[in-house]
């Protein structure tokens, strides 16, 4: 039997002849050249190409992450941002109410007139009812107007030591009404604030002395004609007439507050 070193050597004879021949004939050998490197390119093309699809995956989840990443700060910036822009409005709002309570205390000399803060509304009777946080021990006494920004809000329902309750006048259904004059081109005309519509967010009148020469944008202030409550409180501007029912007019008023928002406000009384 032959044995393996006489095919190793076979081989290795073999390989010699062929590489002696080759290096002997330059187009063989060129093309033998040729031939190799086109295996390695084949043979390193298959190797990189999933070495390179494994790499760009790599680098897209990476860049997601990093995206992800970025749009987390992102989202937080803004959210502190908008934190600090609703901070900055509130702050503006309570600085002009604040500013309203000085301009009132030196608009009404004479007449009693306390500042306070809300305190207290709740988010089912928001239209109805506010709680301040000064009372009878400040000086607060019934028949005192409450006032935000200058217009007339509410009037004095109860008087605690410390705190006052207030019924707003989007809600004098269950008051007496509030009596108001309309100042129109020619004489003063007046009547009774006594509702509220909830749904155009308009202020009722009615009881009037007198429909003449009312129209649309006259404005309409507190008469103080019941004898117990102050006078010349702007309460809103006519926006329109309900003469429909000549035993019955009402007009609709665009009030002067902005119920949405109460916080600084003033109580003034004779």
């Amino acid at each position: 039997m032959l044995t393996i070193n006489f095919y190793f050597h076979c081989f290795f004879l073999f390989s010699g002849s062929l590489i002696f021949f080759i290096s002997k004939n330059k187009s063989l050998r060129v093309a033998t050249t040729s031939f190799i490197d086109k295996g390695i390119n084949v043979v390193k093309e298959v190797v990189d190409t999933p070495i390179y699809f494994v790499s760009q995956q790599l680098s897209s989840v990476n860049e997601l992450f990093n995206t992800y990443s970025e749009n987390e700060n992102l989202r937080q910036q803004i959210s502190e941002s908008e934190t600090k822009e609703k901070e900055y409005q509130i702050l503006l709002e309570e600085n002009k109410e604040l500013r309203s309570a000085l301009e009132i205390k030196d608009s009404f000399l004479g007449l009693s007139v306390l500042t306070g803060k809300v305190v207290m509304r709740s988010p089912v009777a928001w239209l109805d009812n506010v709680t301040v946080d000064i009372g009878k021990n400040d000086g607060v006494f019934e028949q005192m107007f409450l006032v935000s920004n200058g217009g007339l809000a509410g009037k004095v329902d109860k008087v605690n030591k410390e705190t006052t309750d207030v019924s707003l006048i989007t809600n004098l259904s269950s008051t007496d009404g509030i009596p108001v004059k309309i100042k129109t081109n020619k004489d003063d005309a007046f009547g009774v604030l006594t509702d509220y519509d909830v749904k155009e967010n308009l202020l009722i009148i009615s009881q009037l002395n007198t429909r003449e020469a009312i129209a649309s944008g006259d404005d309409v202030f507190t008469s103080g004609l019941d004898g117990q409550s102050p006078s010349d409180i702007s309460v809103g501007k006519v926006k329109m007439i309900d003469d429909k029912e000549p035993l019955n007019i009402k007009i609709y008023v665009v009030p002067t507050v902005d119920f949405s928002h109460l916080s600084y406000v003033s109580l003034i009384g004779e």
